[in-house]
């Protein structure tokens, strides 16, 4: 059961399930904006409002972008931001902050992050991927802002975990 406020700041309780929750990363679509910011499809009846100012690019109708959800702290809202940069360093034990980058080296990404991110594509692509290991690394990079090399050992990672398989067409899930 998933719990949210309506439109009217009412409790719900679905058996819906998100394609994002707060604490997680998605790619989502933009479904409309106005004054205030964008409304993504997160697979409930309530759209997942970004703000402007947590839009890293403006976003656009009919454009997918990589997310993180979270609570705000002023209106104890479910929002997200696309502003994820940040939230993609991961501290090493000392607390210093530690960067593991990808081949195109202005994007900071750990593969653990992108396994559940390639996950979600798949189930929110009704359980196909059309990309593997013979996609163009321009391609992968366009659709998932990842190297080629992140993709595979993700590809790799959820393989190994059996929750894919690899397919001469692209991924599947089991």
């Amino acid at each position: 059961m998933f719990l949210y406020l309506d439109q009217e700041e009412r409790l719900v309780a679905t058996t819906e399930h998100p394609f994002i929750q707060v604490g997680e990363f998605a790619y989502l679509e933009c479904t409309w904006t106005n004054q205030y910011g964008a409304y993504l499809n997160w697979g409930l009846m309530k759209d997942l409002f970004c703000p402007f100012r947590e839009q890293k690019v403006r976003m656009q109708r009919g454009q997918r972008y990589q997310v993180y959800c979270y609570i705000d702290d002023l209106t104890y809202r479910i929002v997200c931001t696309s502003k994820i940069d940040k939230l993609l360093k991961p501290q090493d034990p000392n607390g210093k902050q530690r960067d593991m980058r990808t081949e195109k080296g202005d994007r900071t990404i750990l593969i653990n992050d992108f396994s559940p991110r390639l996950l979600d594509y798949i189930k929110q692509h009704d359980g196909v991927c059309q990309f593997h290991d013979k996609s163009a690394a321009e391609d992968i990079y366009a659709e998932f802002g990842v190297s080629k090399k992140v993709f595979k050992q993700a590809v790799g990672d959820l393989y190994k975990k059996q929750l894919i398989t690899i397919e001469p067409d692209g991924l599947r899930l089991k």
